[in-house]
């Protein structure tokens, strides 16, 4: 099978966390005849991939679409995919690079499978946003007449496909987004020596979580978590994988490789004085530190506002590396996927305290929490596997009719 994944990817790595379309790429390529096609000009692919394996379109719509539609007549595609967000290529909200290349893929009769990252921004009534989200989901309903079927990453998006009545339109399936972050081997040593870096014994308790800022990913309940495990007699630290910004404040802030201190965030928590030498922010890590952090970790947090859910890069990277997760139950949970138990999870609306409850429950608790670590990795194993993700595109996209010929090899990353 030949296959054509149009992503507006970036090369360049940030905190050692990849992107989704060149990790799906990579594992497509185990299975199918793969070209990446991207509107960005800058860094090198995997070496799993090549430059060969890279179309490297003109910065301009129209121009990029002239430049696929030459590759699709060379190459002569079974199926191309789609990776679509409004805010991918246009800061504003308001990209059709992804429309003008499904009209490329349609004139030359090569099937396209949609992959639907997020939709359309909420409605709102200030004007500029109106006009935004109306131009939105006018893209997205044209992109629905395009395709065979639509890939989803998370139950949310689901939800608000059904109510562009996209689900009423063609085949849609779910197939969640794996870990950006290998699972590196590590030994006893290694962990031991990457916490007495940060002056943490062996037998503290190490709470973990990512700190990349997102309105969604909320501070405080980590920090009541680690504030109540202290008062109970507990030596606990929290280790911060990334930048944090304006999220935890009280605390030094490592930098970005550019010198700069990432400043978005919905949420401040102040780190009260007791607390400032067992919070470790470690800023920009390469992927194997990043690994090696997770491995040295007791307990995974993922304490967000909108609940936790098949999107988010930083769950799988938890679940492959086999570690207790404690996360929210929120209106973006999917509840059937969920109910398993592999997350211990909180409802959102329960509080700080809650949350820093159940984490107290789970850090006195060690079988409990390698009964859910081993429940995590075999979730990531069968659902959230890039190999497993790739099968599952190129099964769909056979099944709603969009590729004619599906030759499927095999292999494991």
């Amino acid at each position: 099978m030949k296959v054509v994944l149009y992503s507006p990817t970036s090369f360049t790595p940030g905190c050692g966390v990849g992107d989704h379309g060149i990790r799906l790429a990579v594992a497509l390529s185990c299975m199918a005849d793969v070209r990446l096609a991207t509107r960005v000009a800058g860094g090198e692919p995997p070496p799993e991939l090549g430059e060969e394996r890279v179309w490297r379109l003109a910065g301009r719509p129209g121009a990029g679409r002239r430049s696929l539609d030459r590759e699709f007549a060379r190459f002569r595609p079974d199926v191309f995919l789609l990776e679509y967000a409004p805010h991918l290529g246009s800061p504003r909200g308001l990209d059709r690079s992804g429309l003008l290349a499904a009209f490329a893929a349609r004139r030359r009769r090569v099937p396209v499978v949609l992959f639907f990252h997020e939709i359309a921004s909420p409605w709102s009534l200030e004007p500029a946003a109106l006009v935004t989200g109306c131009h939105q989901r006018a893209v997205a309903l044209l992109l629905l007449g395009l395709s065979r079927g639509a890939i989803v990453t998370s139950f949310e998006r689901v939800r608000d496909l059904t109510r562009l009545g996209g689900t009423r339109r063609l085949p849609v399936v779910l197939i969640p987004i794996g870990s950006n972050v290998r699972a590196s081997r590590w030994t006893s040593e290694d962990r031991s020596r990457r916490r007495a870096s940060r002056g943490i014994a062996d037998g503290s308790f190490v709470l973990s979580l990512f700190g990349r800022d997102h309105w969604s990913r909320r501070t405080g309940p980590a920090l009541a978590a680690l504030d109540l495990l202290v008062a109970e007699g507990m030596d606990a630290h929290l280790v911060v994988l990334g930048l944090a910004g304006r999220a935890l404040s009280g605390v030094a802030h490592a930098r970005s490789r550019s010198g700069v201190a990432h400043a978005r965030s919905g949420e401040t928590a102040r780190v009260p004085p007791a607390l400032q030498a067992r919070v470790h922010i470690l800023g920009f890590l390469p992927e194997d530190e990043i690994s090696g952090w997770l491995g040295a970790s007791d307990l995974y947090l993922l304490p967000l506002s909108d609940g936790v859910s098949t999107r988010r890069t930083t769950l799988a990277a938890a679940l492959a590396h086999g570690l207790p997760v404690l996360g929210t139950r929120g209106p973006n949970t999917d509840p059937d996927l969920f109910g398993r138990e592999f997350v211990r999870l909180v409802p959102c609306g329960e509080g700080d305290g809650a949350f820093a409850r159940a984490a107290l429950i789970l850090a006195r608790d060690p079988g409990s929490r390698t009964r859910l670590g081993r429940a995590a990795k075999k979730a990531h194993d069968e659902l959230f596997a890039w190999d497993v993700a790739a099968r599952r595109v190129i099964e769909f996209a056979t099944r709603s009719g969009a590729a004619h010929r599906a030759g499927i090899g095999s292999c494991r990353a």
